[in-house]
């Protein structure tokens, strides 16, 4: 899905807007090589999180000073950094202010590759080489879609919440903490895609998704985070 909202994914859509990019990395990250020292460096790099020093952190990363980051041999490090660089470019240019703190660096990557590239589709393809990720494995978007959607749940007393993380995590608090979470009103009646302007939608699905699936013997189908939370 391309509508994760929750954590650094919110910064970002707030920021530079969409698609959302969150679960595509986490699911790239997973399926990451970890097999040798050059490909754990790597991992290590794309699944960090910023500290609580978070911005001074940013920019020992930008500067190629980073712990993380002078492990990564040169022919990752350079093509990595770079796509950081092209992240942190949009980030200025957007001029909005940008919180840090816990952000995911995979997300950054993904987001300046997809950024440079012009592609979601092109970005997967450079997060996956980096990663060293098997080729007979396939990573797509459920969607084709190069802006921000979104998901909204209509719940039986007929209110509405809008965003992936309001309805999974449901909270009073500005941040969400897991194990002090709110529970709904009342139980969700129905799930819908909204658009950028919080309108409900039918979006598309993507092309390759429907050959790969009409194309095999099988389908294991596992529901993901978003799913199993509601459930």
């Amino acid at each position: 899905p391309i509508t994760d909202d929750g954590g650094s994914s919110y910064e970002i859509l707030r920021v530079l807007g969409g698609p959302s990019i969150g679960d595509l990395r986490s699911t790239l990250t997973r399926l990451s090589d970890d097999s040798h020292e050059d490909a754990q460096a790597v991992r290590r790099l794309l699944e960090h999180r910023l500290g609580e020093d978070a911005e001074d952190e940013w920019k020992e990363i930008l500067q190629g000073t980073h712990i993380y980051l002078q492990n990564v041999p040169v022919k990752y490090r350079e093509p990595l950094k770079f796509f950081l660089e092209c992240f942190e470019a949009a980030r200025i240019a957007s001029n909005h202010s940008f919180n840090f703190n816990h952000g995911s660096i995979g997300n950054f990557f993904f987001t300046g590759a997809r950024i440079a590239l012009g592609s979601l589709e092109a970005a997967i393809f450079m997060y996956a080489s980096l990663s060293q990720i098997n080729p007979m494995t396939t990573v797509l978007p459920i969607i084709d879609s190069s802006s921000n959607l979104g998901i909204g749940a209509r719940l039986e007393n007929d209110s509405h919440i809008i965003g992936q993380n309001a309805i999974s995590h449901p909270s009073r608090e500005e941040k969400v903490v897991k194990d002090q979470l709110s529970e709904l009103p009342c139980s969700i009646k129905e799930l819908y895609y909204v658009d950028e302007n919080l309108v409900s939608i039918h979006p598309t699905p993507n092309v390759e998704v429907i050959r790969k699936i009409s194309e095999s013997d099988g389908i294991i189908y596992g529901m993901g985070s978003f799913w199993t939370s509601i459930i």
